[in-house]
């Protein structure tokens, strides 16, 4: 510990990946908030203060547990902006960021270092009413975007986008950050027809809940949209697109309380396999090849119910591997719930690591491996599920390895 606790000149320190338990109980209240300040209220209750030191450019997501109604506010230094305790009310201080979404205790919220250097904050834990205290935890994780550039603004219009001149090229994460109920649009030209894998990520995705990632043609129609409806989830969408230019938009639907940072990535598959049947088993499967490229096949009605295909890793990768419509938006498709996909990762002796059916899109499968598979070979068996009529069904598969 660096100090008492009881000032922004005498705080405890928060490590990142240590949790820290201390308590409330019994403490001097120096913290009285108010909503002016941009902070949270809090009251007459007890309170702690912890100095958290964020590199340049980082994000820390601040999580505190507790069985009390806990209030938190961020300071950034100088210690004055913590301000004073004046006639029972904290004067001069100006908070950065704060956190009071629920009623027990268990909050979570990020802080941003937009700053070119180590950035120093301080955290003030702290009690909504006067009865509100105890024991808590107190954790930090530091998340650091990845290289590339940022946001240019406003780029809230297909208009606005293409005035900035940015452009989102494959490969290239851009960074950027949502502001209340605000979208993002960032232009993306496509010179070969392909696959177009986005994905949006977050600083452990946590408030991605209120995310949703569309692809938009050049008239600015929806092409594809994907809205996540977890706390663990960050957003992906594949889609075939052809020459020409798209936009990809980033947007809020829920208010919030805080600027959600985010990063945006593509990559274009270009690489096409079609399936060469027999390859119903895996004494049959068809071969693909490349880190990334697209597999395209179509199971029948009354016979070809199982389609395989086969690959070698030549050093350890995860493997993504996503159901998408068909050339020409064929019919039936999962995508449109009209039937449902089977996906299956297996091993080279045929025995079954993973399988998914509704993970993806619609009733769209899509399996996504955590753990690096080794060296060797793997097959991947593509299916229907079916009650008691199979309807056919024309599809692609996007597989990525990374």
């Amino acid at each position: 510990m660096m100090g008492t606790g009881d000032s922004c000149q005498s705080p405890r320190l928060l490590p990142f990946g240590s949790p820290v338990q201390s308590t409330t109980g019994a403490r001097p209240n120096n913290f009285r908030f108010q909503t002016s300040m941009g902070c949270r209220l809090s009251d007459t209750s007890g309170d702690v203060v912890y100095r958290l030191d964020i590199p340049a450019g980082g994000v820390a997501q601040v999580t505190t547990n507790a069985t009390w109604d806990v209030v938190v506010n961020v300071v950034q230094a100088p210690e004055t902006n913590c301000g004073t305790l004046v006639g029972g009310t904290s004067q001069g201080a100006v908070c950065v960021a704060s956190f009071d979404a629920t009623t027990n205790g268990n909050e979570t919220g990020l802080i941003t270092n937009s700053t070119g250097t180590t950035a120093t904050y301080f955290i003030v834990i702290d009690g909504y009413t006067s009865s509100m205290s105890g024991s808590f935890t107190l954790s930090a994780e530091l998340y650091l975007r990845p290289a590339g550039p940022t946001e240019v603004e406003p780029n809230d219009t297909r208009v606005l986008a293409d005035a900035t001149g940015q452009v989102l090229a494959p490969g290239t994460p851009i960074n950027g950050s949502l502001g209340l109920g605000e979208a993002d649009l960032y232009r993306i030209n496509v010179a070969t027809p392909g696959v177009l894998r986005l994905t949006t990520d977050g600083f452990g995705c946590l408030p991605f809940t209120s995310i949703r990632m569309s692809l938009l043609d050049s008239t600015a129609a929806v092409v594809s949209m994907v809205e996540g409806s977890t706390a663990s989830a960050c957003r992906l969408l594949v889609a075939q697109v052809q020459q020409g230019t798209y936009y990809v938009s980033v947007a809020r639907t829920a208010m919030g309380s805080q600027p959600l940072p985010y990063w945006v990535n593509a990559t274009l598959l270009t690489g096409r396999t079609a399936e060469v049947e027999p390859n119903d088993t895996t004494n049959q499967a068809s071969l693909f090849t490349g880190p990334d490229t697209v597999v395209c096949g179509a199971l029948g009605t009354t016979t070809d119910f199982t389609d395989v295909y086969i690959f070698t890793l030549s050093q350890p990768a995860r493997i993504q591997a996503e159901v998408i419509e068909s050339m020409a938006g064929a019919m039936p498709s999962c995508e449109s719930d009209t039937l449902t996909s089977r996906l299956e990762l297996l091993s080279g002796a045929g025995l079954t690591i993973s399988s998914d059916t509704t993970g993806g899109r619609g009733s769209c499968s899509h399996l996504d491996e955590s753990v690096p598979l080794m060296p060797g070979t793997y097959f991947l068996r593509m299916s229907e599920v079916f009650s008691t009529t199979r309807r056919g069904f024309p599809y692609c598969i996007a597989v990525r390895q990374r």
